[in-house]
């Protein structure tokens, strides 16, 4: 390979790589209206955004007393600010109405709330 193919592979690699990384770095365009509606939408979706996105939330099912202890895990291990006994029960209320529990298949656990 000549010097200046080599060049022009390391700049196109360089480019795309680049591109790569400021599209992952790029903010999602994600609104309250992504979560299904309901009282305390909006306060969950700004409370959960802060620290990922929404498919996260979405992707789960569970029961009120798994959304407490998840709310409750990622207070201890990942510096969730402890909520206002008033906005925690709404998020709780609204996380569990949403995104209820569904029937997991048999022997499945949660990798979240693994200790």
């Amino acid at each position: 390979m000549t010097r200046r193919k080599g060049a022009a592979l390391l700049a196109a690699s360089l480019l795309s790589f680049g591109a790569a990384i400021a599209q992952a770095q790029t903010p999602l365009a994600e609104t309250p209206e992504d979560f299904p509606p309901g009282p305390g939408r909006e306060e969950t979706f700004y409370i959960c955004t802060a620290c990922h996105s929404i498919a996260l939330v979405k992707a789960q099912s569970l029961s009120r007393d798994a959304w407490a202890d998840t709310i409750s895990l990622m207070q201890r291990r990942h510096g969730l600010t402890p909520l206002d006994p008033a906005l925690g029960a709404q998020v709780l209320d609204y996380l569990s109405t949403a995104f209820p529990q569904r029937t997991a298949p048999r022997g499945f656990t949660n990798p979240f709330l693994t200790p």
